[in-house]
């Protein structure tokens, strides 16, 4: 019997079918083929059925997966899904590209540069913070590997930074160098 992976916690994610929806149940299908090492096809009906989803909607995700060439169907009896590449080189950033190739990660604003309509967008302290961090989950998302999913080995990059910089928010100092910066006495910034 094949290995399965419960990525769910026993839940389903906030977002339902939304654009983390997608991601997340592509990254899910995914992870359970290549914990078979594609030894046989791997029928999408057996992963909706052992994650209840909608077998349509999962079948809507891996014709953007096989387009995008991180798939190959096999037809016919004892047919299904193998990996094209292999995991290793399989990013979850490739994954999420895949499955969202519109996602807007700049909340419908233009991104940092300007919208050149004279709105000011560039200089939006918030919107600069947003583009930040948009840009900081992508590169990591680029590190971590399909197999590194399966394997449980999840790059702590970013959790181990945050130990050496110390609790973030109001109540936590902020780290040495950072570029956070008090209001002036006027209330600028």
């Amino acid at each position: 019997m094949a290995r399965s992976l419960d990525t769910t916690g026993g839940r389903r994610p906030a977002g339902g079918a939304g654009p983390q929806g997608r991601a997340h149940y592509a990254v899910l299908a995914l992870t359970e083929i290549a914990l078979r090492d594609c030894s046989a096809p791997v029928p999408l009906s057996e992963i909706a059925a052992r994650h209840d989803l909608s077998l349509r909607y999962l079948e809507q995700i891996f014709v953007r997966l096989r387009r995008a060439g991180l798939v190959r169907s096999v037809r016919g009896p004892g047919g299904g899904y193998c990996l094209m590449p292999d995991a290793r080189t399989v990013s979850i950033a490739a994954i999420m590209a895949a499955v969202e190739p519109d996602c807007d990660t700049t909340g419908g604003r233009a991104p940092a540069g300007g919208s050149g309509d004279g709105s000011g967008s560039d200089e939006c302290p918030v919107c600069r913070l947003w583009d930040a961090f948009h840009s900081h989950a992508l590169r990591y998302l680029e590190q971590v590997s399909l197999a590194d999913v399966v394997a449980g080995r999840i790059p702590e990059g970013i959790l181990a930074s945050r130990e050496r910089t110390g609790p973030a928010g109001p109540a936590g100092p902020a780290a040495p160098g950072s570029a956070v910066t008090a209001p002036a006495a006027d209330g600028a910034i």
